[in-house]
């Protein structure tokens, strides 16, 4: 999350600031739902789902990453896509239900 505005520059997005914005509000709002979802659906289905959707969103963004570095097929959607998957994963996971 450190690197949303240098991922959404990287991307092409115009205004890369705003964008990283959307991003931390989408943060805040998953998070807000996530604490209230934590009691019905139960920790451990949480973390696990989380924690897939996280290594997925890493694997698109490496091969993103990888394949801008040597000239390979590499749209932006799979960079903006991969960010978005992670922050759902992580706001949904490991950034609220170890502190609850």
């Amino acid at each position: 999350m450190m690197y949303t505005t240098a991922i959404c520059n990287q991307a092409g997005m115009e205004n890369a600031e705003l964008s990283t914005l959307a991003v931390m509000l989408a943060q805040v709002v998953l998070t807000a739902a996530a604490c209230m979802l934590v009691e019905t659906a139960g920790r451990r289905s949480l973390m696990q789902s989380a924690g897939l959707l996280m290594f997925l969103a890493h694997m698109g963004l490496s091969y993103y990453m990888a394949a801008l570095d040597r000239g390979w097929w590499a749209p932006s959607w799979l960079a903006l896509a991969a960010l978005g998957v992670f922050i759902v994963g992580f706001a949904t996971g490991l950034g609220p239900i170890p502190w609850l």
